[in-house]
This record gives C-alpha cells, sequence and structure tokens, in this order.
C-alpha cells in the first residue's frame, strides 16, 4: 500500500468538524476524496453524502 511504499509505519487522516454532534457528511466526503488521491482507487459514489449533507443543513438552517 502506500505507507509500505512510502516507508511509512501508519497513515491517520482526519477531517475538521465544525460541530460534532452533527453528522459531519461533507468531511465524510472529503476523507474519501483524498484516499482515492492516495490511492488511486475510487471508492464509489458520494453522491449520497451530499444528499445527505443538504438535508442536514436544511434542518439545522430552515
Amino acid at each position: 500500500g502506500y505507507a509500505k511504499t512510502n516507508g511509512i509505519q501508519g497513515i491517520g487522516l482526519y477531517g475538521e468538524l465544525n460541530e460534532p454532534e452533527i453528522p459531519q457528511y461533507r468531511t465524510a466526503k472529503s476523507i474519501i476524496k483524498t484516499l482515492e488521491k492516495l490511492t488511486y482507487k475510487k471508492f464509489g459514489d458520494t453522491v449520497k453524502l451530499d444528499v445527505m449533507a443538504e438535508r442536514v443543513d436544511n434542518e439545522i438552517h430552515g
């Protein structure tokens, strides 16, 4: 994997959470996209994460 080929013992990816008590779907999408770039692999469609993020926004902001 990426870590092994680059002499890294481990790797951690962190996403910014604005309000940890609220689901952070955009942060999840960002982490998935970063993993895709690092591994040169696709992990699938992230449209559902966009839809869920929009729902959360609508609930919070009306």
